[in-house]
């Protein structure tokens, strides 16, 4: 068997691009990955260009052995673009091998450690404030809004939430970019927009708040110390900066999830050293599945809990799925749930999800495949 073709393909959600990874063998199979990154399309579609001529013609079930060539070729573009543009070309290798072998790439990974995998509805409002005439969603004007939608999380099954900062009809008052200074008025407003989900949702249902970059550390302390009541099942922070983080850490009782935009195993190292994190959030579309793995390990060995990732398509999501049901220390996944209103048909098995549980994927290879007819049905606008 041998690689024959590889191509970036591209779409637009209606608001932002997703990028995927097609491989073809002369045997007729196909693999999907996907590598999606809103910021840079171009350089991801170009970085799978470029990887692509280091094993075109290879025996695409030697993954680990092409993952090193390429890796080996990207030596002096460690991490960013050039990594993620492997991750997808990567997945999309173990899609093919699954397929090839008959069975999951979980089996391939040594097999589930859990049927079912706990799911958290990302971005809650976020999202639906800033795209909601796209979305097609109810608008979030106020507060009673916020409410309204936190109700509808309960009454979907989900068991978990994460939110970001957010100010009812004002998409953009806590997106612009900051000296990291946290105003006191700011404040007042993340404390209301916390206390009304949790009175819309109950105590039963986890609360995370994902504050990004968006903050120096003092402020995350400060931030943390008036949510304290509410019981918030982690605050989302990140830093570059290991001690900085483990700083942030020691400072509050809640848990602190980090290291979304971290893309190398010696990059988790440092934080996991510095005792960074509760949780370590590990993209998997920007690492690679097998890369995956040895951040969990080396997350457990710090008793670390890992947290897959997963703000793009089913593609990502099937992908996390199968890391999650294979490592021994997940705490949760991530899924957007208000991602796009044409999201399922993007892909031919959507996920099986039941009260905010998704079923461990078990048929072969990805479990899942790009319906390219979607894809070209909504081009990506990359000028």
């Amino acid at each position: 068997m041998r690689i024959v073709s590889i191509e970036p393909l591209q779409c637009s959600n209606g608001w932002s691009p997703w990028t995927f990874v097609r491989v073809e063998t002369d045997t007729g199979l196909v693999g999907y990955g996907e590598c999606s990154d809103w910021q840079m399309p171009r350089a991801l579609a170009a970085g799978v260009h470029d990887l692509a001529t280091e094993i075109m013609g290879k025996d695409p079930r030697q993954v680990v052995a092409l993952t090193n060539d390429m890796a080996f070729r990207m030596r002096q573009n460690i991490g960013g673009v050039a990594r993620k543009s492997l991750a997808g070309i990567e997945a999309a290798l173990w899609d093919i091998k699954g397929q090839a072998l008959g069975v999951s790439i979980t089996e391939l990974l040594g097999g589930p450690t859990r049927d079912q995998i706990r799911l958290y509805w990302s971005h809650c409002g976020s999202y639906r404030l800033a795209h909601q005439k796209v979305l097609g969603t109810p608008p979030i004007n106020t507060w009673d809004d916020f409410a309204d939608l936190g109700r509808e999380v309960v009454a979907s099954g989900y068991t978990a939430l994460k939110t970001n900062p957010l100010c009812p009809a004002e998409a953009g008052h806590f997106a612009r970019p900051t000296d990291g200074n946290l105003e006191r008025g700011d404040l007042a407003m993340i404390v209301r927009q916390i206390e009304t989900m949790r009175e819309a949702v109950g105590s039963d249902i986890d609360i995370c708040l994902d504050l990004n970059f968006r903050y120096r550390p003092s402020a995350v302390i400060q931030i943390a110390d008036a949510l304290a009541p509410y019981e918030l099942f982690w605050i989302e922070y990140d830093s570059y900066d290991p001690e900085a983080l483990a700083h942030v850490r020691r400072s509050m009782r809640t848990p602190l999830c980090s290291a979304e935009n971290l893309t190398a195993v010696h990059d988790y190292a440092r934080f996991f050293q510095a005792g960074a994190m509760d949780v370590a959030m590990i993209d998997v579309a920007w690492n690679g599945i097998a890369q995956s793995l040895h951040i969990a390990e080396m997350a457990a060995a710090h008793e670390v809990y890992v947290a897959p990732h997963n703000y793009y398509s089913h593609v990502s999501t099937f992908m996390c799925a199968h890391v999650a049901a294979s490592v021994s220390n997940l705490r949760i996944m991530e899924t957007d749930v208000d991602s796009a209103p044409w999201r399922d048909d993007l892909v031919s098995v959507s996920p099986t999800v039941d009260h905010g549980w998704m079923q461990t994927p078990t048929t072969p290879g990805l479990g899942t495949a790009l319906n390219e007819d979607v894809v070209a049905a909504h081009p990506a606008p990359l000028g």
